[in-house]
């Protein structure tokens, strides 16, 4: 309960202001009259691969990708872009699949990732054409090599004398080949 004197009735300022646009209206039609201009059709340069990965010794390889400096690929569906010829030769290519990402990167993405102890030639050949009539004038190749296997762990140990028909046992660092391992 207030007491005798502190309540009041609420003040309100003698002029209100309006409240404030944000720009100015226009008042033309939608959609408009008049037709818009056609964009201009770029002027087909060379054709360059701006970026790639992986490249050199790799400890892992989930995906490969090379970026191109004009697009590639239209925008359209992913459905009709699994349709289109794909302008880089791995070698070797494991189970996968190739995605555009954007009309100028293109990724091939493993079923697992990149099997270990490999050698893989990346070569995009000269030619490549690019949606705007760019081409690519010298191939561009380059490689990456997953890591070989390695023992992690091994039973018997070093110095110890053992009879000749003591269990012997190897752990990896990754999948291998029993019968290429007892070679």
């Amino acid at each position: 309960a207030a007491l005798p004197g502190e309540q009041q009735a609420f003040r309100l300022p003698a002029e209100t202001l309006p409240a404030p646009r944000p720009g100015q209206t226009l008042q033309q039609p939608f959609p408009p009259t008049e037709t818009a201009s056609v964009a201009p059709t770029p002027i087909p340069g060379p054709l360059r691969v701006l970026r790639y990965s992986p490249e050199g010794n790799v400890e892992q390889a989930p995906f490969l990708s090379v970026t191109f400096d004009q697009p590639m690929a239209p925008l359209t569906s992913l459905a009709e872009l699994v349709t289109r010829d794909v302008p880089v030769i791995l070698t070797p290519q494991p189970e996968g699949s190739w995605h555009w990402l954007g009309t100028q990167t293109l990724t091939f993405q493993p079923t697992f990732r990149f099997p270990m102890a490999t050698r893989y030639q990346v070569e995009i050949p000269a030619g490549a054409t690019s949606l705007n009539g760019g081409y690519l004038e010298e191939a561009v190749t380059f490689a990456f090599t997953t890591p070989p296997p390695s023992v992690l762990a091994h039973y018997p140990g070093e110095g110890a004398s053992q009879p000749r028909d003591t269990l012997l046992f190897l752990s990896f660092d990754q999948r291998i080949d029993p019968a290429a391992v007892l070679r």
